[in-house]
């Protein structure tokens, strides 16, 4: 992403571009996958999957805001803002992961439920 942004060639800019693509496609089926395997019951997730698909609205929007034409050619706040979300997504997947592996051991040593289900853990 930020070979787009400081990249002095034509060539290592359309690079930057064909990396960001390329591995921003899988993101969102991987999200829509980590949610529905790590939640118990149909309803939440129900709102699960629209809370994701809410966040990829107001991604769209934030990216109208901050991608401005002035600009040109090298939307700096744009690619900051992006590297910055992309970031955030990152961290919290993290902490996310490792809440799930204490849970999942911690029912594993006791014997225990995870939401009321016993025998069932969550997907890392």
């Amino acid at each position: 992403m930020l070979i787009t942004a400081y990249g002095g060639a034509s060539g290592a800019r359309y690079f930057g571009i064909f990396m960001g693509v390329g591995f921003l496609q899988f993101c969102i089926p991987g999200v829509l996958a980590f949610q529905a395997n790590n939640i118990t019951s149909h309803s939440k997730r129900g709102v699960a999957s629209a809370t994701c698909l809410i966040g990829g609205g107001l991604g769209g929007i934030i990216a109208s805001v901050s991608f401005k034409s002035d600009e040109s050619p090298h939307y700096t706040t744009g690619i900051w803002v992006t590297f910055g979300i992309t970031m955030v997504s990152i961290c919290l997947t993290l902490m996310m992961d490792f809440h799930f592996w204490k849970t999942n051991k911690k029912a594993r040593e006791t014997n225990g439920q995870i939401e009321g289900m016993s025998g069932w853990y969550y997907t890392l």
